[in-house]
């Protein structure tokens, strides 16, 4: 009597099993309701990422490039004073 309940208790585990399983092979063929906006956006962020990345690098070129030009006037007008300086001192001196 035991080996027979013990028995039909395997069988209805085993059942179960069998039944999980094959929801399990079902449900990972079925795609989310949500799933295609979901793709959809992942595809537009990506697209707005690499525009954003773009732009981040374009701003520090142009920043770089306008602290150069800076630095470049600074030193013009450096070399201008110690000339005017110069010129100065020269006219002292006369």
């Amino acid at each position: 009597k035991d080996q027979k309940s013990l028995q039909s208790k395997i069988e209805r585990k085993q059942t179960d099993l069998e039944r999980a399983e094959k929801r399990l092979r079902s449900l990972k063929k079925v795609r989310p309701a949500f799933m295609e906006e979901y793709d959809r956006l992942e595809t537009e962020l990506k697209m707005v990422y690499e525009s954003y990345l773009e732009r981040f690098r374009n701003l520090n070129y142009l920043e770089a490039e306008l602290e150069k030009y800076y630095e470049e006037e600074r030193e013009k007008q450096r070399e201008s004073d110690r000339i005017l300086r110069r010129m100065q001192r020269k006219l002292k001196q006369e």
